[in-house]
């Protein structure tokens, strides 16, 4: 952990159904020691589907329950699945990667966006 020197960076994602639901994404460089992952809020019953290093044919649903936290390595392109219960879907999201990577993706203003674990 300490030789990694994993910086984080979050954000909410306040969504309604059918209105702003997040399609196929990525976050980063794929593979350890690359990290995103995000807490349920109220995403509960709704479903996340990943799609294994890429492979259409290797997807996974991961059924989402309040006040639980997900962290994958990166390079598994993932989306939110229809759901049709009132209110808003509210997670919070992160990604947790080693300052060598930050710099190496050239994001040399890192300290506007992200925090060092200490």
């Amino acid at each position: 952990f300490e030789k990694q020197q994993y910086y984080v960076q979050g954000w909410f994602n306040i969504n309604e159904a059918g209105n702003g639901k997040l399609n196929w994404h990525d976050h980063g460089a794929p593979g350890a020691p690359n990290f995103h992952g995000y807490y349920c809020v109220k995403a509960e019953p709704s479903t996340t589907y990943y799609r294994l290093f890429g492979d259409p044919n290797r997807e996974v649903a991961n059924h989402n329950i309040d006040n639980r936290m997900i962290v994958s390595e990166m390079g598994h392109p993932h989306a939110q699945g229809d759901w049709d219960w009132p209110g808003s879907r509210i997670t919070v999201a992160y990604d947790i990667q080693p300052l060598k990577s930050l710099l190496n993706a050239g994001k040399h203003t890192i300290e506007q966006h992200w925090i060092p674990l200490l």
